[in-house]
């Protein structure tokens, strides 16, 4: 139990860490990589203390233990700060978020029309190839301007949140 009460103390500390660098985005290279290799120790002890059962619904985990569920998220929003061999680091913050929509999803969290707009977004899928054949062309119209909407909606609530962000920063 002092276990977990030590990896909610580095979590806690992490998240600081990163609205730190978000309010103060000149910070050294040192820190973010310190932060970095923090994440990635605490989510191998995440996965020590088996914190989570893939049996388990979402609704099931206890409220303290959903900060662990960040983690990958964390660690593609600080990967893309580095800006060395940026291509190759945007790639692995593309896997980190795949792995957090991997959780979302095992928790069934997402819907399946979210995970099919995030599986677009990310090129997994063609969206010619994951709509079903449909012989009345007006549906296929539809579909697409359903799923541009779809993608609409989640940058404008991204601009939203953003600068909710930085009102309250």
């Amino acid at each position: 139990m002092e276990l977990l009460s030590e990896m909610n103390f580095k979590m806690e500390k992490i998240r600081k860490q990163i609205d730190y660098f978000e309010e103060n985005p000149d910070n050294q290279v040192t820190e973010w990589k310190a932060c970095l290799d923090e994440l990635s120790l605490l989510f191998q002890d995440v996965a020590r203390q088996q914190i989570f059962s893939s049996n388990e619904e979402f609704s099931e985990i206890k409220t303290e233990d959903i900060k662990f569920l960040l983690i990958p998220f964390y660690q593609a929003e600080l990967i893309q700060k580095f800006s060395e061999g940026r291509p190759s680091k945007l790639k692995l913050a593309l896997k980190f978020y795949d792995e957090f929509y991997k959780i979302l999803e095992l928790y069934n969290y997402l819907t399946k029309d979210r995970i099919a707009s995030y599986k677009v977004l990310i090129g997994k899928e063609d969206i010619e190839k994951k709509k079903p054949s449909y012989e009345d062309q007006s549906l296929q119209r539809q579909e697409k301007i359903n799923l541009y909407k779809q993608k609409k909606g989640l940058s404008e609530k991204l601009k939203v949140n953003n600068s909710l962000k930085c009102l309250f920063s």
